[in-house]
């Protein structure tokens, strides 16, 4: 089989399924960042996976401006702050990361996704998640269908 160069194959119906998704409706002021939580499923195997990729669905209207892993087992979960990178949470690149097995004593990995509303935008979505792992050699894609939905906050008067 050819695969042209930078083709990406990927298998679905891989080991990992969704069992919950966090959806968030949250106002935003224009200067402000903030940050998106998700927890992946835990891993049925005995395998650790590695995580390849993990790219926003269909953004619109706001600004990617960091994806991070963390370990929610240490240091607890979050679905939503209005900061990011959240103060005193160890990030963890995306590339390569590790989720353990559901036997483990670590067996959760959150995906910690930062945001803000673009220039002169009111509002912004994302309508899910795409993981890309492998496993055994062979690569996945799960779709996290959790979404993000940005308002711009209304602005404070001055004093």
């Amino acid at each position: 089989m050819l695969i042209p160069i930078g083709y990406r194959l990927s298998v679905e119906n891989g080991p990992l399924r969704i069992v919950n998704t966090i959806s968030v409706h949250s106002p935003l002021a224009a200067d402000q960042t903030a940050t998106w939580g998700e927890i992946l499923p835990q891993n049925p195997t005995n395998t650790p996976i590695k995580i390849e990729a993990i790219d926003p669905i269909n953004p619109r209207g706001l600004d990617v401006v960091g994806i991070s892993t963390n370990n929610p087992d240490v240091e607890g979960g979050m679905g939503f702050a209005r900061t990011f990178p959240p103060p005193g949470m160890t990030l963890g690149p995306v590339a390569e990361a590790i989720l353990s097995p559901s036997t483990s004593a670590s067996p959760n990995l959150q995906i910690l996704i930062g945001v803000r509303l673009s220039t002169s935008s009111t509002d912004g979505t994302i309508d899910g998640l795409r993981v890309t792992y492998e496993l055994g050699g062979r690569t996945y894609e799960l779709v996290v269908p959790g979404s993000l939905t940005l308002t711009l906050a209304p602005s404070s008067p001055s004093p």
